[in-house]
């Protein structure tokens, strides 16, 4: 056997490995709870929602509250048709898949590739949503905040944002008539995801949830 087919052979051997120990640790940590116990409930807890279209989640708060008025931050004329529904749905993810990827039948491997290299920007995506949405979910888990819990998912969520305030919409990105899009901060990688991003909101409110997750899953499962 050559010199050169040996190093290519040697070469596979470590990303296969490499995969295997990256698979191994995901399983487990997906599946893992961040903590043992949970908060208890107090008489005023705020309804929120993680919702997945099957690999991406977002949370959907809702649109106006005493400690959050989201429209002060996501202006609902950034949006094509500028109404304001109960609630608003906030993801985070890879600008470049975001703007790019409407749909899956649109992914290219050079898009898939860049933002797993966590050598693009990133984006936050926002969109404004009837009762229906939480209602007809087909994947989606309801979660009940404190006011201290909530505070942590909007302090989360800013801090994610390049500045204070109202947020300056990338121009002509949309999916639909209403939604928006808005630069962020952060690196989307093969480490750090979408539902890694929710995952860690999740997190700093002190909501069981996985103790590490790339996978919507680790996101939506009840603990």
């Amino acid at each position: 056997m050559s010199k050169f087919i040996k190093i290519i052979l040697k070469t596979i051997g470590y990303f296969a490995t490499v995969l295997l120990i990256y698979g191994v640790l995901m399983t487990c940590a997906t599946f893992l709870p961040s903590q043992l116990t949970t908060l208890p409930y107090s008489d005023d807890m705020i309804d929120v929602y993680v919702l997945s279209n099957g690999v991406h989640t977002d949370f959907v708060l809702p649109t106006t509250h005493q400690l959050m008025d989201w429209t002060t931050i996501f202006h609902p004329n950034d949006t094509k048709n500028g109404v304001v529904n109960h609630w608003i749905s906030i993801g985070w993810g890879d600008r470049d898949f975001y703007l790019n990827t409407p749909t899956w039948g649109d992914l290219t491997a050079k898009t898939a590739v860049n933002a797993l290299s966590g050598l693009s920007t990133s984006a936050i995506h926002v969109s404004y949503e009837s009762d229906e949405l939480v209602k007809n979910c087909q994947k989606c888990r309801k979660i009940r905040l404190n006011p201290t819990q909530y505070q942590a998912v909007i302090t989360h969520i800013k801090q994610s944002l390049p500045s204070d305030g109202r947020q300056v919409a990338i121009a002509h990105a949309h999916y639909g008539q209403n939604d928006a899009f808005y630069p962020a901060v952060g690196s989307y990688n093969a480490f750090y995801t979408c539902n890694s991003w929710v995952n860690n909101g999740l997190k700093k409110a002190e909501v069981k949830t996985a103790l590490w997750t790339v996978l919507d899953v680790g996101v939506i499962k009840e603990r």
